[in-house]
């Protein structure tokens, strides 16, 4: 007699497929061939395919149908399935189609356990309807992990929303004085920007926001000129975990900055979410 797997253990492994691709481009076909062969293994690899989206995997019915309807055409047919959304990808490009807006924004309020909104594209005045803010702002969420690449009015409004976002991953983009200062949310621990956008962050030392403990800094293609504003802000001061892309950790930072890390990690690859 042959022995089983017991079936918990079967779904360790489905989820580990899922997870050891969480720093590449996601292969979901795996995992879309788990859902279909075995009964037992359907409800977890459905999970884990509605985990992150719209994630262009689900079948759709003509080759130009987007993802977000079919997403919403699988939530209408299974409700429950709304519950295991964990990141929702919004396109910043709203003034393209307002009907793509439209079932974003319905999407999304289907979703309330949403633990990551990702921005994708360049959140600017210009490409923002009037009414985004006042929409998102009545959709009962509250997600700890924000990225988005935007003017820092835009930023200053998506933090608005949000205030409690613990997470933040954010590039800001052609600042004048009048959007300064990015309003960062007092509840912020771990961020990851650019070194050049931090005296765009924090133009004064006393405004790093206290709980901020985790930073992850791209130093690719940035000039020395912006090396002392970024050592005057007074970030690194409460620094305990420092990632480094693209540079020398000597050559940013000074020793006794370096001393008073608990761990420090300095790549001179891309980092993985560019």
């Amino acid at each position: 007699m042959k022995a089983k797997v017991p079936l918990d253990v079967q779904f360790l492994v489905i989820e580990w497929v899922y997870r050891s691709s969480q720093h590449r481009r996601i292969d979901y076909r795996p995992l879309r061939m788990c859902a279909l062969i075995c009964k037992a293994w359907t409800p977890i690899a459905q999970r884990l395919l509605i985990r992150r989206v719209p994630n262009g995997t689900l079948e759709t019915r003509s080759h130009d149908e987007r993802p977000i309807v079919c997403l919403l055409r699988t939530l209408r047919a299974a409700p429950h399935l709304a519950a295991h959304v964990r990141t929702f990808l919004k396109s910043a490009y709203l003034n393209l189609d307002t009907d793509w807006q439209e079932q974003e924004l319905t999407a999304l309020a289907l979703c309330a356990n949403v633990q990551s909104v990702v921005f994708v594209g360049l959140l600017r005045t210009s490409n923002v309807s009037p009414e985004l803010y006042t929409r998102l702002e009545a959709i009962p969420i509250r997600p700890k992990f924000i990225r988005i690449t935007a003017e820092a009015s835009q930023i200053n409004r998506v933090i608005k929303i949000w205030p409690s976002v613990r997470a933040l991953q954010v590039f800001a983009w052609s600042c004048t004085q009048a959007d300064l200062p990015v309003q960062m949310p007092r509840a912020l621990q771990a961020l990851s920007t650019s070194f050049s956008c931090i005296p765009l962050l924090w133009p004064a030392p006393g405004a790093v926001p206290p709980m901020l403990h985790d930073l992850d800094l791209d130093c690719r293609k940035e000039e020395d000129m912006t090396r002392p504003a970024v050592l005057a802000s007074g970030v690194f001061a409460q620094l305990r975990t420092l990632r480094i892309w693209g540079d020398t950790c000597a050559r940013v930072l000074p020793a006794a900055v370096i001393e008073q890390l608990a761990v420090l990690d300095s790549h001179h690859q891309s980092p993985p979410y560019q």
